[in-house]
């Protein structure tokens, strides 16, 4: 998915510039899971300073979620068909890949829906336009249409709740 990426930061003289407009150079894909990529948009791994220069921190080699006060911005793909495969006990992309981070996500779905699936059975099919809260749970997502869908999530780096 070619997605333009524009970022703003401090010409030499102080006044807001754009400082790059293109599109974003890191797409992760899985090559057991035609059709799925993640567009890495923005990363940063501590609470940011602001205004910069527009300097990019997001890296290749980049953890995919952030520590604690750092953030991730992506734009993923899920294919039609990801997620529905009958509970076999196999790793296979077409399972749900079950899943808990230290994070608070913000999603949006873009295009299609997906079925956020949790550990104790509630699901919640978003379609596009609709968005999610996702407070550091077990969760799993299932795209069971006929068609590609697309979130977009802002992720923030939590601690983890005392006792």
């Amino acid at each position: 998915m070619a997605t333009r990426r524009v970022v703003t930061g401090l010409g030499h003289d102080g006044t807001a510039r754009v400082v790059s407009d293109g599109p974003a150079p890191h797409v992760l894909t899985d090559e057991r899971a035609p059709g799925y990529e993640t567009v890495q948009l923005w990363a940063t791994d501590d609470v940011p300073a602001v205004p910069c220069d527009g300097t990019d921190p997001t890296g290749p080699g980049q953890a995919f979620f952030p520590r604690p006060r750092g953030s991730r911005f992506f734009v993923s793909v899920f294919p039609a068909g990801m997620g529905t495969a009958p509970p076999d006990g196999s790793a296979s992309p077409e399972r749900i890949h079950s899943h808990v981070t230290r994070t608070v996500d913000y999603g949006i779905v873009l295009h299609g829906e997906l079925t956020l699936v949790l550990d104790s059975g509630d699901e919640v099919t978003l379609r596009a336009g609709d968005t999610v809260v996702q407070n550091g749970t077990m969760h799993g997502w299932r795209n069971s249409s006929g068609a590609p869908a697309t979130i977009a999530f802002v992720v923030l780096g939590a601690e983890e709740a005392a006792p």
